[in-house]
């Protein structure tokens, strides 16, 4: 099972050229939120229009930032919750049973290019010109 975890400008350090550990972290007593890569195939949607529908910003960045990863790197004990959103995404998904820690020595293990920034409803590798591109 693959999942996509939207990615916020905001929360990038150009000094340590990184993505902070608050992009990918438990909320507040919901887990790691998430969404199902394959629902969203099943739905013939791509990733970037499934993110502009349902996670404007400021949840996503414009254009938007996302990872896909598989859930083979989460710990073995993990379970993912299905949870629909408000704005009405039956992809959502809390992952539960990955500490704070665990997510942070993930995320922080991904070289730029493995993420992904949308361009004209498709995707490309992020670079760090993408990011110079935001006004934060």
């Amino acid at each position: 099972m693959k999942f996509i975890r939207i990615l916020n400008a905001v929360h990038y350090d150009a000094r340590k050229q990184r993505f902070t550990s608050l992009a990918f972290k438990n909320s507040t007593g919901g887990g790691i939120s998430v969404i199902h890569y394959e629902c969203i195939l099943a739905q013939n949607q791509t990733a970037c229009r499934h993110i502009e529908q349902f996670y404007p910003p400021p949840t996503s960045s414009q254009p938007p930032i996302f990872w896909i990863f598989d859930e083979t790197r989460l710990p073995a004990d993990f379970t993912a919750k299905q949870q629909t959103t408000q704005s009405g995404d039956i992809c959502h998904y809390n992952l539960l049973g990955v500490s704070d820690k665990a997510a942070r020595d993930l995320l922080l293990r991904q070289r730029l290019m493995e993420f992904q920034i949308c361009e004209n409803e498709t995707s490309r590798p992020l670079t760090s010109a993408d990011l110079g591109n935001y006004s934060l």
